[in-house]
């Protein structure tokens, strides 16, 4: 897995390396890991959603294929999500990927007011009228 990504604003050729960021300490507990809000210590003003993996857990979880399709996904992603009920269109920005000795990670744009995935358990099968 490579660190392919849009740049990170602030970073020369869109570095990426987990030192380089800060974490605050709330989280949200996902099916494949935890994602928190965290900024580069470089310019703490600009907040990323940043999406922690254990490399242990997806080893042993047999799951390596589908964290590479994940990154591949976002790295190709390019379509406007819609958002609180259809009253905000939004587009995600992918800014990468990166790793150490123990996590993988993927770094995008926060977007405030929860996750597509909560979102659609609660209302049930989306309109066709809203997924076209």
């Amino acid at each position: 897995m490579s660190g392919a990504g849009g740049a990170l604003p602030g970073t020369a050729g869109g570095a990426r390396e987990a030192g380089a960021f800060g974490w605050m300490g709330a989280e949200i507990v996902g099916a494949f890991g935890n994602v928190r809000v965290g900024w580069q210590k470089s310019n703490k003003s600009v907040k990323y959603a940043i999406k922690t993996m254990k490399k242990m857990e997806i080893i042993k979880s047999k799951h390596v294929d589908h964290i590479e399709n994940e990154k591949l996904i976002l790295e190709k992603l390019s379509h406007p999500f819609t958002v609180s009920g259809g009253l905000l269109i939004v587009q995600l920005e992918y800014y990468g990927f990166m790793q150490d000795d123990r996590f993988v990670y993927f770094i995008t744009e926060l977007l405030r007011g929860g996750d597509l995935f909560t979102y659609h358990r609660s209302i049930g099968n989306f309109p066709s009228k809203q997924t076209t």
